[in-house]
């Protein structure tokens, strides 16, 4: 499996806890799996144009490396993402970091959406440009 392939998968997982847990109701977390998911893919998609991916997890700052493909239907969505990511790590950051404190069930199915689409047009890219390795 390639390295392009194990982030893919990593991403894929990322979206299926994202699932399992807006499931259990467990939404600061669904929020994190879905900031992971969209990450993930991003730096995927980095590597495929034969760059390295900062560490960073700022998804706007990645979507800037990337060239010819416009993330731009899922601004809302990623930005959501960007301002939630470290809070949901921390318990005594959650408080206040959304308008209405903690996330809500609304606001975890919007990111567990944004996750699934970004992550679709990852796979498309790839897939379409034959990549070598079946991707997830």
């Amino acid at each position: 499996m390639s390295v392009l392939s194990e982030w893919m998968k990593f991403a894929s997982e990322d979206l299926q806890a994202a699932e399992v847990l807006l499931k259990a109701r467990i939404f600061n977390q669904v929020l994190f799996h879905s900031q992971q998911c969209v990450e993930k893919s991003l730096k995927a998609l980095i590597l495929f144009e034969g760059k390295n991916p900062p560490k960073t997890h700022q998804l706007s700052s990645l979507m800037l490396l990337i060239s010819g493909v416009s993330f731009e239907d899922f601004r809302e969505g990623y930005e959501v993402l960007d301002q939630i990511y470290m809070p949901s790590c921390y318990p005594d950051a959650l408080p206040g970091t959304l308008p209405d404190g903690l996330p809500n069930q609304k606001q975890a199915t919007e990111a567990l959406e944004t996750a699934r689409e970004i992550f679709k047009v990852v796979q498309n890219i790839l897939s379409t440009a034959g990549t070598g390795d079946p991707l997830p």
